[in-house]
């Protein structure tokens, strides 16, 4: 079974979807300091570039595989929950999504939208937030 980030277990969030007929996307980033720098300094940032980069991926698989455009959903755990949050946000056929951890350090106007401003770009479809205490 697959694990997000390493954790153990937590393919459940991605093998549970997939067995009910979901293409399910898991991005997972990892924050280089220097280039968030430059991509902040002109005017946007890697949650954005990523945010683009997977929609785009997803056109992909859409145009080459037979996908139930219906049944399409995102999940992560850490960086990669709160991508989920931001391309569930950012495109309409994404049905479900679940984020694990994430949010706590990025809820400043300087790191991007508070999660409540993303959760209301994804409602009224369901996201499952799962935040806790120790998410490095």
């Amino acid at each position: 079974m697959p694990a997000l980030d390493g954790v153990p277990g937590s393919g459940d969030l991605v093998c549970g979807p997939l067995r009910d007929g979901y293409l399910v996307i898991a991005p997972q980033i990892d924050v280089v300091e220097p280039v968030e720098t430059r991509l902040k300094a002109a005017g946007t940032s890697i949650y954005a570039v990523d945010t683009a980069r997977i929609i785009a991926e997803l056109d992909g698989a859409i145009a080459r595989f037979p996908v139930d455009t219906a049944r399409i959903g995102v999940t992560g755990m850490s960086h990669g929950g709160f991508m989920a949050s931001y391309v569930a946000a950012a495109d309409q056929r994404i049905a479900a999504g679940a984020g694990t951890g994430g949010f706590a350090p990025f809820v400043t106007p300087d790191d991007g939208p508070a999660p409540t401003l993303l959760l209301t770009r994804i409602a009224p479809r369901p996201f499952l937030l799962m935040a806790g205490t120790h998410d490095p």
